[in-house]
């Protein structure tokens, strides 16, 4: 009977810190991703064999 209780109060516990948590992660819910608008924006371009060749001579 007592393991029950203890088994019991343990999940309880869990289930409380693990809710707590988790709304405050929603309360509090940041956005990793922000656009700069005023920066350059940066272009790709392929390098193909000539230009290669060039830069491993410099």
């Amino acid at each position: 009977m007592l393991m029950k209780v203890k088994i019991y109060v343990t999940i309880s516990i869990f289930i409380l810190l693990f809710s707590c948590g988790w709304l405050l992660n929603q309360k509090e819910k940041r956005e990793f991703y922000q656009p700069v608008l005023d920066q350059e924006t940066l272009e790709i371009l392929q390098i193909n064999n000539e230009l290669e060749a060039e830069i491993t001579r410099k």
